[in-house]
């Protein structure tokens, strides 16, 4: 089944789980220390973390999320405040932040799993980047990194009703499943991989390192 393709889709709501699609034509870059003080204001409030890939161009990002991230891991931030409600996740929008990688235009899923992310896939930049903002999210939001609390849209999706298999016209599966990069490229659930990766962040990386 063919992903969402950006260019194929208008900007109105054609039902209760569609999304506007808004292109932000020159957005803003946000710096780590910066975006662990924007997180610490909505401490309390956010509760919740969602991530998503656009299914648009490498460095297209859109109004639908908090933060983008770019091809070569540009965080771009598309809000005021975390308070902001966006429109991301069905159902899920209200007390969450939104991370999404700027990828997998022409990304298809298969039967049995498999995925064809096109000719823009994930990389390998990306993938830490959304990693690193995970964990310092979770630091400032004082949530911890778990299923409940970091979920991939194509979890949250499954839960819902509308993931992989379900039948859903708004079916939707992003970050279903990654390769498993630094350490080698196998396959795996996406979500999973994604909070091992911002746990090891988190535990050890940022503990030095992160508001430097």
């Amino acid at each position: 089944m063919r992903g969402a393709n950006r260019a194929a889709r208008n900007n109105t709501l054609k039902n209760e789980r569609s999304w506007l699609i808004i292109l932000v034509p020159k957005p803003k870059t946000i710096t780590h220390k910066e975006l662990h003080k924007l997180a610490r204001e909505a401490r309390g409030y956010a509760k919740k973390i969602y991530l998503h890939w656009t299914a648009g161009n490498y460095n297209d990002a859109y109004d639908d999320y908090h933060f983008n991230i770019g091809k070569d891991g540009e965080l771009y931030i598309t809000c005021k405040t975390l308070l902001e409600t966006k429109s991301h996740t069905y159902n899920r929008n209200k007390e969450s932040v939104s991370i999404a990688l700027c990828c997998c235009a022409e990304g298809r899923l298969y039967g049995h799993g498999r995925v064809d992310f096109g000719e823009q896939p994930p990389t390998p930049v990306q993938l830490e980047k959304m990693s690193q903002v995970i964990a310092i999210l979770a630091h400032a939001l004082e949530i911890d990194i778990t299923f409940s609390n970091v979920m991939t849209h194509a979890e949250a999706a499954f839960m819902d009703g509308y993931g992989p298999g379900s039948g859903d016209k708004e079916m939707r599966w992003d970050l279903w499943y990654l390769p498993d990069l630094p350490f080698n490229r196998a396959m795996r659930p996406g979500g999973t991989a994604l909070r091992e990766k911002a746990q090891w962040y988190y535990d050890y990386y940022f503990k030095s390192e992160m508001f430097k």
